[in-house]
């Protein structure tokens, strides 16, 4: 029978271990299971996308389209998207931050409570972001997908500065990161597709 603890165990002594002599990559066989081996690393493995990937324009420009009326559930879906699941669960929900009994609790998301409320009030891309920047620094919560969220950053940056949609941005953005070429962490995660042609130290192939 299948043990996926062990199996997270091995995997997680066995890149640890080769990452004192290099840069490791974990491929796997589907995008769908790239989450789940990132998390083992606890933020530390960044999920690697395709340059043109299409979640980055997707959710671009769900970000362009936000109203009032979604503009909370977006965020939670974004972030469930970046950072780890039940990282973001314990602070956040579709409904704005979770209400915590601890003192120490409330007094750690007060900066996520200001963000959130900002944001619900005005949506514009800009506090949409600042609600990520802020939950990125709470207990639990790890980013996954490293690209995206600076991609984002970028995107948002660029759309403010020469008022243009989030969307366009990210394209500019993504095309210059074609150009110069992309720096990747030291863990990283990803299928043979949208891995080919880049050089790692080692490589993990899981199953």
């Amino acid at each position: 029978k299948w043990d996926k603890w062990d199996f997270h165990t091995k995997l997680s002594r066995c890149s640890k271990k080769l990452s004192k002599s290099g840069d490791v990559l974990i491929v796997v066989s589907s995008k769908n299971v790239r989450g789940g081996v990132a998390k083992v690393f606890g933020g530390r493995c960044a999920i690697v996308e395709a340059i043109d990937g299409e979640v980055f324009y997707r959710t671009a420009r769900k970000i362009d389209a936000v109203q009032a009326g979604n503009a909370l559930s977006l965020l939670n879906e974004v972030a469930q998207m970046l950072f780890t699941k039940t990282g973001v669960g314990e602070w956040l929900t579709e409904k704005g931050v979770k209400k915590k009994r601890k003192e120490s609790d409330r007094l750690v998301s007060v900066r996520l409570s200001e963000a959130v409320e900002i944001y619900e009030k005005t949506p514009t891309p800009i506090a949409f972001f600042q609600c990520l920047k802020e939950l990125e620094g709470l207990p639990n919560v790890s980013l996954l997908w490293h690209d995206q969220f600076h991609s984002l950053k970028s995107a948002i940056e660029i759309a403010k500065a020469k008022e243009m949609s989030v969307c366009d941005a990210m394209v500019e953005v993504r095309n210059r990161i074609r150009a110069m070429g992309r720096h990747l962490r030291p863990f990283s995660v990803g299928t043979t597709l949208v891995t080919k042609g880049l050089e790692f130290d080692h490589v993990v192939v899981v199953d």
